[in-house]
């Protein structure tokens, strides 16, 4: 009860700081996908912190969610978990530090990249 109230009571510059992390790495992402990967289908997330990227055009031979952990070294959620039709889907998770950011996105366009 006392963490409620604290939060209410003190938490509005972290949430204010927070927006604005959650705000540039979705446009970082946006930007690195247009830029290094404008085959891939992907719309600039509103209300959450997950970009969900469409790796279908790609015609992988493999699910990208293998793809981007064995070339890239990044795992990411994706595929058919998350139900029928989902397999050439990849999630990316941008909350997350600039750092830990950069090195997803460097992953994930290393291994997406055609040859």
């Amino acid at each position: 009860m006392l963490a409620t109230e604290a939060a209410w009571r003190d938490g509005d510059a972290w949430q204010r700081d927070l927006l604005t992390v959650l705000d540039r790495n979705r446009h970082r992402v946006r930007q690195v996908l247009s830029t290094q990967l404008p085959q891939v289908r992907h719309h600039l997330p509103e209300a959450t912190y997950l970009a969900w990227i469409d790796a279908r055009p790609l015609g992988l031979e493999q699910p990208p969610v293998e793809r981007v952990l064995e070339s890239g070294g990044v795992l990411l959620d994706g595929g058919s978990p998350f139900g029928p039709g989902a397999d050439g889907f990849l999630r990316l998770n941008f909350a997350t530090s600039h750092g830990v950011l950069e090195d997803i996105l460097t992953g994930l366009t290393r291994a997406l990249a055609l040859d």
